[in-house]
Formats: structure tokens, C-alpha cells, sequence
């Protein structure tokens, strides 16, 4: 392999990694886009989801004659996990408000700097590229990927400035031509597989619902809808249940 046709691989594996921080990025924000827009709805359905769970998995253990103990264990850990999921939730939604607020303020030429911005950056240092980056290079590249996926612009400048002589440009003897290109051929089969796992499950399935208010608002509709009808089962798992255990049980209490 000569230096032509290696550099030309490296650049194409270069690509690749960029292709792949940019698919990862977007999946990322239509996550915080979709969670933000509909956080209400969205909690007000695992709410329901986990006490009708929780309803039948009861009943399930009175069938299969457990004792009181050993239901209202059951019963506490369930609460528990319950409330740790919805503080993480609301952690979640308070940590993307500042990325979806600052994705409305951006212009498109800023949207289109920050992608030439990174994608140099990845051509010359992501350490994908490198093989066998330092630590502190892996660290600098997940503060860097972060900013990146914040649409951080002026951070990810400014970083970028701070790092520049620390940063340094990947260079490969020709003695190791042969290893980096087994090395890049393995990873970029592993980096298409994962993007096409990752293309094909949330958050990228619901992209085309954050379009335009129409989208929405059918969204909104849908969920609502099916809010409704697992709240529907959910009164007559209550019904059922208070029949069986002669108590009620709610989940968020």
C-alpha cells in the first residue's frame, strides 16, 4: 500500500467517524426535541404504563399465593424504582432545555460552522482515527463531542483554541500502513452495523414528527389517544384490584 492509497483510506475511515458523531448528533436532538415538546405527555404514560404493570404483577403474586410480606416488599421497591426513573426523567428534561432553546436561536450559517468546524477537527484528531489515542485525548474528544452535540459553537471554539498545543495531527509511518488499514477496515464495519441499529430504532423513527406544527399536533393527537386508553384500563385494574387485595395502590405516592 502506498501513501496515495493509504491516505485516500484513512480519509474515507475519517469520514466515516465524522458520519457517525453527525447520525449520533441528530439522533440526539430529535430526542431532546421530542422529550422537551412532550415531557407531560410522555410522563403522564410511564406513569400509567408502571401502576398497570405494577396492578397485575400483584394480582399475579396473590394468584401464586405470596405472602402480605413479600407483596408489600415488592409493592416499596416498585415506588422506589418508580420515583429514582422520574427524577432522572425530570433531570433529563431540565438538561435539554438549554440545548432545544439554543437549536431555536441558531441561524443556518451557524448550524453549517459548526459542522466544518468539527469535521476538520475529526479529520485531524478524533482519536478513532488515531488508533491508539492518549487519555487525555479521549477526555478532550468527549468534551469537544459534547459541545458539538449542544450545538455549542463558541465553546467548542473556544476549547478548540485552548487545546492547539496539545492537539496533535495524526501521522502514520509507512512501516505501519498495513496495520492502521486492517485497523480501519475492522472499525468501519463495526461503525456501520452500530449506525444501522441506531437509524433504525428511537429517536430516529419519530424525526418526521417534529417537521412542522402539523406533525405535532398529530403526535400530540396520538399520544393523547393512547393516554387515554391505557388511563381507561387503568381504572379498571383499579376496580379489579381494590376487589382482590381490599386496598388501593398508587404508584407515585
Amino acid at each position: 500500500m502506498n501513501k496515495k492509497e493509504f491516505k485516500e483510506q484513512q480519509d474515507r475511515f475519517a469520514q466515516l467517524a465524522y458520519t457517525f458523531d453527525k447520525i449520533s448528533k441528530d439522533g440526539y436532538l430529535i430526542d431532546a426535541r421530542y422529550t422537551f415538546h412532550f415531557k407531560d405527555l410522555l410522563k403522564k404514560r410511564y406513569n400509567i404504563l408502571e401502576e398497570n404493570k405494577l396492578l397485575q404483577q400483584i394480582v399475579e403474586m396473590i394468584k401464586n399465593k405470596k405472602s402480605q410480606d413479600e407483596i408489600y416488599s415488592f409493592i416499596d421497591e416498585a415506588k422506589a424504582l418508580y420515583k429514582d426513573h422520574q427524577f432522572l426523567f425530570d433531570q433529563h428534561v431540565q438538561m435539554l432545555e438549554p440545548v432545544v432553546e439554543n437549536l431555536k436561536k441558531m441561524s443556518k450559517e451557524e448550524l453549517d460552522e459548526i459542522e466544518e468546524v468539527y469535521r476538520d477537527y475529526t479529520y485531524k484528531f478524533h482519536p478513532a482515527v488515531k488508533m491508539n489515542p492518549s487519555e487525555n485525548e479521549v477526555q478532550l474528544f468527549n468534551l469537544i463531542r459534547k459541545l458539538y452535540y449542544d450545538n455549542n459553537l463558541s465553546g467548542l471554539k473556544e476549547i478548540l483554541e485552548q487545546s492547539k498545543n496539545f492537539l496533535v495531527e495524526v501521522e502514520v509511518d509507512e512501516a505501519d500502513y498495513e496495520k492502521y488499514a486492517n485497523y480501519y477496515y475492522d472499525t468501519e464495519k463495526a461503525i456501520k452495523s452500530d449506525l444501522d441499529k441506531k437509524t433504525s430504532t428511537y429517536p430516529y423513527v419519530v424525526f418526521e414528527v417534529l417537521e412542522d406544527e402539523t406533525t405535532i399536533a398529530r403526535e400530540e393527537g396520538e399520544l393523547r389517544a393512547f393516554v387515554n386508553k391505557i388511563g381507561e384500563m387503568n381504572k379498571a385494574l383499579h376496580k379489579d384490584f381494590i376487589n382482590i387485595f381490599k386496598e388501593d395502590i398508587i404508584i407515585g405516592e
